[in-house]
């Protein structure tokens, strides 16, 4: 490869992956197309460059990754529709997004590139939110938003439903909060402030998207984030989080209602549409097909077909409201037990980089931090939803976890030696 072509790739592929990472929040065709085409830049940059991804601590991640898509292609071969299931399955190709961005981060400029375009777009969607809230503006869907009760709508951004709206922002709240206060970050001062704002603007757009499992999420994930951070911090996080707390049920009556009501739902086993039924009715799914599921993609079809006819199609669910049990269902308990694996495995990196480099390289530690903290605020949402399994939510995570596993390219798996960031 000439090296004027070569010259141009890198900007190409900066290109089009920051403008992956500013369309994750608003539009899925516009984001997987830039994917989709940073994937072919990235082949042949890697290719050129002889760059291996799944160098030295980064293998096992990759070997996780591998092996929970493998095990899914099983089960939808072997289950009772293989070429819909197949079809299903092509979704995993956004695990793509991981290497590309490891590749990409590694570059400070690069980085902070691509964070400050999905900030801007964070703080944007997050805006477009409160307007949603405060005057019922809907510029994007033909649906008519939902009251929230009391006052206001509720906000959805231009995402299918407030709950993947709400996922999105809490998780992206986490990780712009976490950069804007680990004090160590090599970032410029105007920068960090992009930072706090998107991470502020966005918790605020939870709170107006009236979801309880998000807000929960958010609340326990940025309380242990502070907790990390220092105690002073901490105590200053409780207490914001009680004035929160006092404002929400003082201004916010029918978020405080939807709670009270939802709640109560919920927690009837004979309610179709409470998520102790959905969990128990799912939970007997995945007992009856424990090795390999009923298939991915069959999820809708199964479940409708065990419910008493009298149930109204309107109370048919798509997913099992988590993550963990959804999978259990569609590809057997062992491609759950393949998914925490995975989820521990990620967990090791990042909160083992955290403790490795706080002191010898804080700024490389501080990145693996603030993936930490949001990618524990995603994975608590994905107790009460299917967060995984939503594209939207999907596309962002795998932004968040090559924002901390970066800074494992190329150290070992034990006892790495301090590596200078770039």
């Amino acid at each position: 490869m000439t090296a004027s072509v070569h010259k141009f790739l890198h900007p190409a592929l900066l290109f089009t992956f920051g403008l992956f990472a500013l369309a994750t929040t608003f539009s899925i065709a516009l984001a997987q197309t830039c994917l989709g085409l940073s994937l072919i830049l990235f082949l042949v940059l890697a290719i050129a460059d002889s760059h291996r991804p799944w160098t030295g601590a980064l293998k096992v991640v990759y070997i996780a990754i591998a092996a929970y898509i493998c095990w899914e292609v099983l089960a939808s071969l072997l289950g009772p529709t293989p070429i819909g299931s197949l079809q299903t399955v092509r979704e995993e190709w956004l695990f793509v997004a991981v290497p590309i961005g490891i590749y990409l981060l590694r570059d400070r400029s690069r980085r902070d590139g691509i964070l400050t375009a999905l900030a801007v777009g964070v703080v944007f969607l997050s805006l477009y939110g409160y307007l949603q809230h405060f005057f019922g503006i809907e510029l994007y869907r033909s649906e008519s938003l939902l009251p929230a009760g009391g006052f206001g709508w509720q906000a959805r951004g231009t995402f299918t439903n407030r709950n993947t709206y709400s996922i999105f922002f809490a998780t992206s709240s986490t990780l712009f909060m976490s950069l804007a206060f680990w004090p160590a970050l090599d970032i410029a001062s105007w920068r960090r402030r992009l930072y706090g704002a998107a991470g502020g603007l966005a918790a605020l757009a939870v709170f107006f998207s009236y979801t309880r499992g998000a807000l929960v999420a958010l609340a326990v994930a940025a309380l242990i984030g502070a907790a990390m951070l220092g105690r002073r911090l901490a105590v200053a996080a409780a207490a914001a989080a009680a004035l929160a707390a006092v404002a929400v049920w003082l201004f916010m009556p029918g978020l405080v209602g939807r709670i009270g009501e939802t709640a109560s739902k919920d927690i009837d086993l004979n309610r179709p549409a409470g998520r102790l039924f959905i969990w128990s009715q799912s939970l007997k799914m995945a007992a009856e097909h424990p090795v390999l599921g009923i298939g991915p993609g069959n999820f809708n079809e199964v479940y409708a077909a065990q419910l008493d006819p009298d149930v109204p199609p309107s109370r048919h669910v798509g997913g099992a409201h988590n993550d963990l049990l959804h999978i259990a269902v569609k590809a057997g308990i062992p491609a759950t037990l393949i998914f925490l694996a995975l989820w521990l495995t990620l967990a090791r990196r990042l909160a083992g980089g955290w403790r490795r480099w706080i002191q010898s390289d804080p700024n490389r530690a501080g990145f693996c931090f603030a993936a930490g903290v949001s990618s524990l605020c995603f994975f608590l949402t994905s107790l009460f939803d299917t967060s995984f399994h939503d594209e939207e939510t999907r596309m962002l995570l795998m932004i968040v976890w090559s924002v901390g596993l970066w800074a494992w390219y190329g150290a070992p798996s034990e006892n790495p030696s301090p590596a200078q960031s770039s």
